[in-house]
């Protein structure tokens, strides 16, 4: 059967181990595709000591993390893409490439967050489940979640896990994403690529306090031996994005009138102009519902800006009578093209982004009435939709 390792028990050994790997990976994706400059891969090791220190761990480890950071990004640096190929997500698990669980013996499961911006109140957290030998995404029914509150000092410096009593559970959806991309000919047609899909989990969950969780697996239908290792995640008092029912930061970004070329603020291929004609300001003060989506699906360190972007494209095609639709690189495509790096416009800055991609819906009010980071299925976006178009002003 499925064994959730107990929070009592946790080996926190095991747990820091995980932590210091997405640690260090986090810090190597984010510096990898610009890694040609020296003065990249430093600030990478820069941030990877940083981090180190703040967590108190032993200058041995903090060393020999940042000589396989120098050794990997030195030996993996590759040259972005060139801004017009919407098929960034290529390198996630396909639906085919999803393994069935082997019976015979123990088989050790990771929790992959999607989510990354989690704050008291309501959140919404996707999640994967990845076979930790085969590095696999695993698909199951009727899986739910349970959060626990920790001491965090206990935690990082005595090599405990003491909960503090308090514990959420909720069940998870299951999500099947469809993959793709698509590129235009040199005819002027589009075509379409299947990639298959993977399979996510998505909870709504109401989290009353600030302060270090363990997301564990509450439940799985299944008689294999398997352990689910938990994850740590930081619950941060107030969102880093705007939050739910706030109103929406009047942004201003380029619009097509301020380049010569589309592709100098657009990735995709192909790029839709509609979505580059009005700013973000004019379109939450002309009483119209508003749809924006910040994503590069050439530059996407988070590998889903591509399958994002399809899903936002097909809902314009729908609705662009309905409301304004808004597409927002989130890096400044130049520095990008120019192996300077991943450079965060200013209107990430403005909406308190530190991922990509985000669909944000705004009311005809101004307020944001959804939003969604990360991995969205269509039937999210379609529901979105309707209820900002229900609050339209006639």
């Amino acid at each position: 059967m499925f064994k959730t390792v107990p929070n009592l028990s946790l080996s926190t050994k095991s747990v820091k181990k995980r932590t210091y790997a997405y640690i260090l990976g986090y810090s190597i994706n984010q510096f990898r595709p610009i890694v040609v400059s020296y003065q990249y891969w430093l600030t990478s090791i820069m941030i990877t000591y940083s981090t180190m220190k703040m967590i108190n761990i032993s200058p041995r480890i903090i060393c020999t993390l940042i000589i396989v950071t120098i050794l990997f990004t030195t030996s993996c640096s590759v040259t972005p893409n060139t801004g017009n190929s919407s098929h960034s997500d290529s390198n996630l698990s396909s639906d085919n490439e999803e393994k069935s669980i082997k019976a015979d013996g123990l088989t050790n499961i990771n929790i992959s967050l999607i989510t990354t911006d989690i704050s008291v109140g309501s959140n919404r957290i996707a999640f994967a489940l990845v076979e930790e030998e085969k590095n696999t995404l695993i698909r199951k029914e009727n899986v739910s979640i349970q959060l626990v509150r920790i001491d965090s000092t206990s935690f990082w410096d005595n090599n405990e896990v003491k909960t503090l009593g308090e514990s959420i559970s909720a069940t998870s959806q299951l999500a099947e994403i469809d993959r793709g991309y698509s590129h235009l000919h040199d005819d002027g047609s589009t075509h379409f690529h299947d990639s298959g899909s993977i399979h996510v989990y998505i909870s709504e969950i109401m989290i009353p306090k600030a302060g270090d969780w363990l997301i564990q697996i509450g439940s799985i239908n299944e008689s294999e031996d398997i352990n689910i290792y938990p994850a740590l995640i930081r619950v941060r008092e107030k969102s880093l994005s705007p939050i739910i029912g706030s109103n929406a930061p009047l942004s201003k970004q380029l619009l097509l009138e301020d380049v010569k070329d589309i592709y100098e603020i657009d990735t995709s291929s192909p790029p839709n102009p509609a979505m580059h004609k009005v700013s973000i300001d004019e379109a939450i003060k002309n009483n119209m519902p508003t749809v924006i989506v910040f994503a590069s699906p050439g530059f996407c360190v988070s590998l889903t800006c591509g399958t994002t972007k399809i899903l936002v494209d097909d809902l314009y095609e729908k609705y662009n009578a309905s409301a304004d639709f808004i597409h927002i690189e989130p890096y400044d495509l130049d520095k990008a093209r120019n192996n300077q790096g991943l450079i965060p416009v200013s209107v990430m800055h403005d909406w308190g982004l530190q991922s990509e991609p985000w669909v944000f819906f705004i009311d005809s009010n101004g307020k944001i009435s959804s939003k969604f980071e990360g991995i969205v299925t269509q039937s999210e976006l379609e529901t979105a939709f309707g209820s900002i178009r229900n609050n339209m002003v006639k």
